[in-house]
């Protein structure tokens, strides 16, 4: 699951067996961390959670990567790192799931729980992209013209 099926050399041109030891270890460690009893999982911060699951949906495991995400979040689930943890399990949600109806709750979320300033940009470029997903757009009622 962790590891490239073809011969083709890595972009930043990492020798293959070192990328297999590195992907394994993080393959046990998410293993080992999402086993752990609710007491002993605060092993990770929000923004270590966040640099982590980047990097898994950079390696095509978005599934894993919000796994990781949600386990936080009923970890930590208020501040400013969980703002974070919202905006991109929000748009792991919108870009590779197509589920626009529960990103839009995790990036609503991560704006009510006070982002970085340009991480608040960007939900709000994914917002308006949800928006311009929507069937019917609201806006003012206009009475006809009778």
């Amino acid at each position: 699951m962790f590891l490239p099926i073809s011969d083709a050399p890595n972009p930043k041109g990492i020798p293959f067996t070192t990328w297999t030891l590195i992907a394994l270890n993080v393959a046990a460690f998410l293993l080992k961390y999402l086993e752990l009893p609710a007491a002993a999982r605060g092993a990770l911060t929000p923004n270590e959670a966040v640099a982590l699951a980047s990097w898994l949906r950079r390696e095509g495991n978005s599934d894993a990567a919000l796994v990781l995400l949600r386990r936080v979040l009923q970890d930590n689930p208020r501040g400013r790192g969980p703002a974070e943890v919202h905006a991109l399990a929000g748009f792991i949600l919108l870009d590779d799931k197509r589920d626009a109806t529960a990103a839009y709750q995790h990036l609503v979320t991560a704006l009510e729980l006070g982002p970085e300033p340009d991480t608040a940009a960007e939900i709000r470029r994914g917002l308006a992209a949800i928006e311009a997903q929507q069937k019917r757009h609201v806006g003012r009622i206009r009475s006809p013209r009778w």
